[in-house]
C-alpha cells in the first residue's frame, strides 16, 4: 500500500492520486518508461489543444458564413414582397368598389376582373348596372384617364379585345351584346 506524497491519500495502483489528481511515481518503472509516458502524455494534451484551436477556427467561417446567407435570405425576401405588394392594391379596390356577383380578385392579388353580364344572358350586355359604375370608379381609384372609361363604353362587338398599358397596370377589355364588357385589371 502506498500513500500520495502531496496530500496523503490512500493509492491502490492508480497513476494520478484520486484526491489531488498528482502523477504517482512508481517505484518499479524505468526512467525510460515514465519518460516514454510522460511524452505521450504531453503528445495527447499538444493533440487536444490542436483539437480545440481547429474546431474554434472551423466554427468561426461557418457562422460568418450563416449570418451572410441569412443576411442575402432575409434581403431578398423583402425585395420579393416590396415586388409583390408593388402596384395598385386590387384587393383592397375590390373590396371598396365591387360585388362578388359581377366581379372577381386574384388570390394574389395580381388582376381584378369585372363582368357587367356574368351569367351571359343573350341580349342583356348590362346586366348590373352598378358593374359599369364600378368600372368608372375603379378607373378614377387607379388614376387612369377619364377618356379610358369612354372608350371601353364605345366599344362594339366587332372591336374584338382591346388593351391599354400604364405605369403599373395593364387594362384589356371587350365587348359583346351577348355577353356584355368584360374588364380586367392586372398589375405589371
Amino acid at each position: 500500500m502506498s500513500f500520495c506524497q502531496k496530500c496523503g491519500k490512500e493509492i491502490s495502483g492508480e497513476r494520478f492520486c484520486p484526491g489531488c489528481g498528482t502523477l504517482i511515481e512508481i517505484e518499479n518503472q524505468t526512467e525510460s518508461t515514465i519518460d516514454n509516458e510522460n511524452n505521450q502524455l504531453d503528445y495527447i494534451e499538444t493533440t487536444n489543444v490542436s483539437k480545440e484551436k481547429i474546431t474554434f477556427n472551423v466554427l468561426k467561417l461557418p457562422k460568418k458564413f450563416l449570418i451572410s446567407v441569412c443576411v442575402v435570405v432575409i434581403a431578398l425576401v423583402v425585395l420579393i414582397v416590396s415586388i409583390s405588394n408593388s402596384g395598385p392594391d386590387l384587393e383592397k379596390i375590390y373590396n371598396d368598389h365591387c360585388n362578388a356577383i359581377w366581379a372577381e380578385v386574384g388570390s394574389d392579388g395580381s388582376y381584378l376582373f369585372i363582368d357587367t353580364n356574368p351569367d351571359d344572358v343573350d341580349g342583356e350586355g348590362i346586366a348590373y348596372y352598378q358593374s359599369c359604375i364600378s368600372i368608372e370608379e375603379v378607373n378614377k381609384e387607379l388614376g387612369l384617364p377619364e377618356s379610358l372609361y369612354e372608350d371601353m363604353s364605345q366599344t362594339t362587338g366587332n372591336d374584338g379585345k382591346q388593351t391599354e398599358e400604364f405605369d403599373e397596370i395593364i387594362v384589356s377589355w371587350k365587348y359583346h351584346p351577348d355577353t356584355g364588357l368584360e374588364v380586367i385589371y392586372k398589375k405589371k
